[in-house]
């Protein structure tokens, strides 16, 4: 792949009901080679938390409840949710529903979900791993992440650069 190609990676994790936190790896042993010095560059991620089975936006489970999914997106396996000042995250994301005492009525609170960067984010290992935990839903969530990225050959700088921003 030449230089400045960019490409999309896309991955899933759904966070069953009361199963706490969820985790599915995504495979990265085709785009990143340590040994060839080939790595990978995340320029922009978006993400989409919705409903399972129905598509649409999460909901609690009732009026007068209040409800909660959280992502993350790091370098190595977890047990559950970390801070983005771990440095094995790339992004952290979460969504809040309080549910108003009528069925009609919702606000809702959000932390950082899209990620942009300047210069985008050099990965260097072979799996990234995809984390949900939900909290007052009444449904399955589903959590999709779309990736533009870009291989590059690991120059001085881009070492630097990653040895600065992750474990």
């Amino acid at each position: 792949m030449a230089k400045g190609d960019s490409f999309f990676i896309r991955s899933t994790v759904t966070g069953p009901l009361n199963l706490g936190y969820q985790e599915t790896e995504i495979d990265l042993g085709h785009v990143v080679d340590a040994l060839g010095q080939a790595v990978m560059r995340i320029h922009n991620i978006s993400v989409s938390i919705r409903d399972a089975g129905t598509g649409f936006g999460p909901s609690g489970t009732g009026p007068g409840q209040d409800c909660q999914v959280a992502y993350q997106l790091a370098t190595t396996q977890s047990t559950g949710l970390l801070f983005a000042n771990d440095r094995s995250i790339v992004t952290t994301g979460c969504v809040g529903y309080e549910m108003e005492s009528t069925v009609t009525g919702a606000t809702d609170q959000t932390d950082v979900l899209p990620q942009r960067w300047t210069n985008g984010y050099i990965v260097g290992v072979d799996s990234l791993f995809l984390g949900i935990d939900t909290r007052g839903m009444n449904a399955d969530v589903r959590c999709d992440i779309v990736m533009e990225c870009t291989v590059e050959k690991l120059s001085q700088n881009a070492a630097v650069a990653l040895a600065l921003s992750q474990q």
